[in-house]
């Protein structure tokens, strides 16, 4: 049965890509999105097995089962259900319902109660299936990605091919963005964002404006904080697209000015510098222990000092681990050999950024550049366990990739220019020594 609606949804999802224009793509032909949503289905099943089998299950089938539990239970104790959402705190009816926390754990993990609820409403249509929750995740993951290539295919000079590869295919944003987890809506809130941005390089319309705020607000359901590290980044963003003032100067002053408000916010509203804050965060991954914790690691001293020594461990647990000789099992080497070549990439990238003069600076990537390396950052700051930060990185990893790749790609442009200048010089000469 479940593979029977699968196959409906499928085909309606397919109709949907041939009969209308909603996903229409300059780049990309209808056959070519339909077999990029089928690979985004097999990734949901592959994210559903190595789930299954490698990790014991693991929190997405927690979800799953917390998600189908309220469905399932909803009609019975309706009241129930509405007073714990409004915040009322009901007592739980004796019988098998989802048990709702105190209000000050349910807003500390929001983003994973508003996760459970997206899927126990998707759940009237999922009939109690995985599988079909899969589909739902392939279609936010999809969408994601169409939108991130409409604004990279318009911004950047990479060939289609290559683009469709990184910005449909990439394997760990690809693989962590397919599940029933939040990193596939924090895909979407994200791309949703930097679309609307984007477009309001060309007109400030309405639409933009609509997009931007419900490209904001998933972000705040699912990972509120984020919108921390990457408020500096937006008013940098809007500034220097309206003022034309220099980038990297606007950001840095931008994210300089954010963090004083905010230690200052900290301060007054929790007796807490934002030292203590990262400090206690931090305290809290490390209690969280799992299978790939990360042996020998000093927590962070809750000062200033302390948040400058720990920056160096910060930076190698997010762009260096898991190493090779610590891998334990075929998936941290893959996710190994992973980071060993987005570094490789890193080198060529910066060399071949540093023979070039782009024709312009580029708004767009400058924004993205700042709000994924912010939040490297914030991972590696906090996060002690490498199969978090593989997850946790997917995205900003994926993304500066894509500005990477850019980077070679207009070296490569160079270099033809040249070439061909140098042969025009050497056609004129001879021809100038022949009618000599």
């Amino acid at each position: 049965m479940p593979y029977f609606l699968l196959t409906i949804y499928i085909a309606l999802i397919g109709l949907v890509l041939f009969r209308t224009t909603i996903f229409k793509t300059d780049g990309l032909s209808k056959l070519a999105l339909f077999f990029i949503f089928l690979s985004k289905i097999l990734l949901g099943f592959s994210y559903y097995f190595i789930h299954l089998n490698y990790f014991n299950g693991g929190d997405t089938f927690l979800y799953y089962e917390e998600a189908k539990l309220i469905s399932n239970t909803f009609w019975n104790h309706s009241e129930y259900y509405y007073q714990s959402i409004i915040g009322l705190s009901p007592e739980p009816p004796n019988a098998e319902v989802f048990t709702y926390p105190s209000n000050e754990i349910l807003i500390k993990n929001f983003g994973t109660y508003a996760l459970v609820h997206i899927h126990a409403f998707l759940n009237f249509v999922a009939f109690d299936s995985y599988e079909l929750h899969i589909f739902f995740m392939a279609v936010v993951s999809f969408i994601a990605s169409i939108n991130f290539f409409k604004v990279f295919r318009n911004s950047l000079n990479i060939p289609t091919p290559f683009l469709i590869t990184i910005c449909f295919f990439f394997p760990s944003l690809s693989f962590w963005t397919a599940g029933l987890h939040k990193d596939g809506y924090i895909f979407l809130g994200m791309s949703l964002t930097i679309l609307s941005l984007y477009r309001m390089q060309e007109n400030y319309r309405f639409r933009q404006f609509f997009t931007l705020g419900i490209g904001l607000l998933i972000i705040a359901l699912f990972r509120y904080y984020l919108l921390a590290i990457f408020a500096p980044a937006l008013i940098a963003y809007i500034l220097c697209i309206h003022f034309q003032w220099n980038q990297f100067k606007t950001y840095i002053f931008s994210y300089l000015i954010f963090s004083l408000i905010l230690s200052t916010t900290c301060y007054l509203y929790t007796g807490n510098t934002i030292f203590e804050l990262l400090s206690i965060q931090q305290q809290l991954f490390i209690n969280e222990k799992g299978g790939s914790f990360i042996d020998g690691i000093n927590p962070m001293h809750p000062s200033l000092t302390g948040f400058v020594f720990f920056i160096p461990t910060a930076i190698i647990n997010v762009l260096a681990r898991p190493f090779l000789w610590e891998c334990k099992d075929v998936l941290q080497f893959i996710s190994g050999i992973e980071i060993l070549l987005f570094l490789t990439l890193c080198v060529f990238a910066f060399y071949a950024k540093s023979e070039i003069k782009l024709p312009r600076k580029n708004s767009i990537t400058s924004l993205i550049t700042a709000m994924a390396t912010s939040n490297l950052m914030l991972i590696g700051l906090l996060v002690v366990n490498v199969g978090t930060i593989v997850r946790y990185r997917s995205i900003a990893i994926g993304l500066i990739s894509v500005i990477f790749v850019n980077f070679l790609f207009q070296y490569k442009n160079n270099q033809n220019i040249k070439k061909k200048q140098l042969k025009q010089v050497k056609t004129t000469s001879n021809i100038q020594a022949q009618n000599i």
